[in-house]
């Protein structure tokens, strides 16, 4: 399965998310974790998911298994990508209230449509000024 072209939102908040790694992330890792760390960021956004949390909190864990991270490199992670996390989940949730918020009109849309045209097809006025 492929996945879908990233929109502009997302083009520009990846854009953004490769911005912060290389600035807030690249002086403090190796090579090899900064570039774990960031095809695993840059991913999260890619795919449209939010990172992994587990009661309510960033599932340090999951991220350490995914981006191969331990020790000291898990340590300095948890402090320089935790705002880098957020952002991505806050992004991800104004991204589904938006399709809500776009479903929600369509379906109004379309309702005020069938609205319209039961009105018209029932106003006796309408036919008679058709005859």
């Amino acid at each position: 399965m492929s996945m879908p072209m990233p929109n502009a939102s997302t083009q520009v908040f990846l854009k953004k998310i490769s911005s912060f790694c290389e600035q807030r992330l690249a002086p403090h890792f190796s090579a090899t974790d900064y570039e774990n760390i960031r095809c695993y960021m840059l991913g999260l956004v890619a795919r449209g998911v939010m990172p992994p949390h587990h009661g309510g909190k960033i599932d340090w864990q999951e991220i350490a298994v995914a981006c191969n991270l331990e020790g000291e490199s898990l340590a300095e992670a948890k402090r320089q990508t935790l705002h880098g996390f957020a952002a991505i989940t806050r992004w991800h949730n104004d991204a589904r209230k938006s399709a809500e918020r776009a479903r929600t009109a369509r379906a109004r849309g379309a309702q005020a449509a069938l609205d319209r045209a039961r009105r018209e097809k029932t106003n006796p006025m309408r036919l008679a000024s058709r005859a």
